[in-house]
């Protein structure tokens, strides 16, 4: 685990990509020479995912389904904090 972590560190330090990165471009190259990318591991795969590809519509219905969720619960919760407080004596 040491050796490890001293490998990404001085990854992280010296701005080299993980030595598996550059072997599986050059893997990807030899199958099919469109088939390689430039860059790291992370950012070509989990950019997808972090960034997806969606419509401005939907997005902003997902936005409007979230607030009215936590306005639902919210009020909720405060509905029956009242009616605890009403029963106690």
């Amino acid at each position: 685990h040491v050796a490890g972590l001293g490998l990404a560190a001085a990854l992280a330090v010296s701005g080299w990509y993980c030595p598996l990165t550059y072997l599986e471009v050059w893997l990807r190259g030899r199958q099919a020479p469109g088939a390689g990318y430039g860059g790291s591991f992370i950012i070509h795969y989990v950019e997808k995912l972090i960034y997806i590809d969606v419509s401005p519509a939907v997005l902003s219905a997902l936005t409007v389904l979230l607030i009215a969720g936590n306005v639902w619960l919210y009020l909720r919760a405060a509905f029956r904090k009242k009616a605890t407080a009403r029963r106690r004596p």
